[in-house]
């Protein structure tokens, strides 16, 4: 119950008029092809309640998403990651009755991070990732760079279960009217359970105040995770090949 409580404190942390909640899952499968390559593959499912009705039902598409990503580790510390592909389908949040009415929007985009890890403590460690991301948005009129920055803490609790936390930035560096420098901030608590080495679930909650482009007042979005993870390790054979 102690675990639950900082969870459900996150998800109810601002009571505001633009509100929303959603349920985001993510299935990822991760390939290791040597000791400095490897790759994943990505399915992300989002959904979103209404907030023009007050029944609290969180069943309205808002994203879906498949990615590509390729990862390549200089050392212990440093590592290059990828993403040469990604097709995203994105709704609208639902603010009043006729973004019910609008159409998706279609997104190619196309990503370039760098991480650094470092074990602080035994069983804590901190990694930073930071890059750069093309929106090439196919049915909207603007398409820009945007720039995100995550730092991670990871408390190992022990060898099957660690409690992460997380917070995000997002700037948009393309200049354009209808979009500010300032684009989101996500703050994160995550459970991680790992009942076997190449198995593992993730659960917890996830905050973010995003920017409404021309309005001052941001939309806060509290949302629950749900991320499945299955890690295929490249198998050495008897002669450790």
């Amino acid at each position: 119950m102690k675990k639950i409580i900082p969870i459900l404190f996150l998800i109810n942390l601002v009571s505001a008029q633009n509100n929303h909640h959603e349920i985001w899952s993510k299935f990822s499968v991760d390939k290791s092809f040597s000791e400095k390559i490897k790759g994943e593959l990505e399915y992300q499912l989002r959904f979103q309640d209404n907030t023009t009705i007050d029944n609290g039902s969180i069943k309205y598409p808002l994203l879906s998403s498949v990615r590509i990503w390729g990862n390549y580790s200089i050392d212990k510390h440093f590592s290059i990651l990828f993403s040469p592909f990604a097709y995203f389908q994105i709704s609208s949040l639902i603010a009043k009755e006729t973004d019910l009415d609008k159409k998706k929007v279609y997104e190619n985009r196309y990503t370039l991070m760098f991480e650094y890890k470092k074990e602080l403590l035994k069983g804590t460690n901190f990694m930073n990732r930071f890059g750069f991301e093309y929106r090439d948005l196919k049915n909207a009129t603007v398409d820009y760079f945007r720039m995100r920055e995550k730092g991670t803490l990871k408390f190992d609790l022990n060898s099957k279960v660690a409690v992460v936390a997380s917070d995000e930035v997002f700037f948009n560096m393309t200049s354009k009217e209808s979009t500010k420098f300032f684009d989101q901030n996500r703050v994160s608590l995550l459970l991680n359970y790992s009942p076997i080495k190449d198995l593992r679930f993730e659960v917890g909650g996830l905050f973010c105040s995003k920017n409404q482009k021309m309005i001052e007042q941001n939309i806060h979005e509290n949302v629950l995770i749900f991320n499945t993870c299955v890690i295929l390790d490249k198998k050495k054979d008897k002669n450790g090949n």
